[in-house]
């Protein structure tokens, strides 16, 4: 998906790799270093078959959400919470999230709590076949605090912390089927879940 057999090659290349060039010239364990350095793989292993050629296997690390900054500088996150920049002519339909307080690789704190509530968010919706389609962006309110702008309907939903996500997520699911659909989509414009065992329309 984002590390072909091409940009293996060009790397490999960079490294003085070439066709031909003898078995015992090829640090394997130095190669597997290095191309575990770029961004997007999680894994590498490098081997010689018993045809006398190099293979390399890659495991990629996938991107499991969006993250837009204050500042609207844009990053993925994987399922570990691993940093990836944006691949040009890729289009992922992924949970985005706004509001993000820091452009900063390295991470206070709070900041890296809040990273850590994206991905519990991300990976919950991610099991969710309605929820991948219901959320069109998540908004990160200045206390942390989640609120999701949904993909049909004109209102907004106040989610709170990520604490019993799940639950806040089934009560939704629940309004949703016995209220707002007869009631009709638009019917509110605030939906908050942000109270144990209910939902204030």
């Amino acid at each position: 998906l984002f590390m072909d057999e091409i940009a293996i090659r060009v790397i490999l290349n960079e490294q003085g790799v070439q066709v031909g060039m003898p078995i015992e010239k090829i640090n394997l364990t130095q190669l597997e270093k290095f191309i575990e350095k770029t961004e997007w793989v999680k894994n590498a292993e490098f081997f010689i078959n018993n045809k006398l050629v190099l293979e390399v296997k890659i495991e990629q690390r996938i991107p499991i959400a969006r993250i837009f900054t204050a500042s609207g500088a844009s990053f993925y996150i994987d399922n570990e919470g691993w940093r990836l920049p944006l691949k040009q002519l890729t289009v992922l339909n992924l949970p985005v999230f706004t509001g993000f307080p820091t452009d900063q690789p390295k991470l206070s704190k709070p900041d890296s709590t809040l990273l850590q509530n994206i991905l519990k968010f991300s990976t919950v919706i991610q099991q969710d076949s309605f929820f991948i389609a219901q959320v069109a962006q998540i908004n990160i309110a200045p206390n942390g605090d989640f609120e999701m702008i949904p993909t049909i309907g004109s209102h907004t939903v106040l989610i709170g912390s990520v604490e019993q996500l799940e639950d806040k997520l089934n009560r939704l699911f629940t309004f949703y089927k016995k209220v707002l659909v007869p009631a009709g989509i638009n019917a509110y414009e605030v939906l908050d879940l942000r109270f144990d065992h209910q939902l204030v329309a």
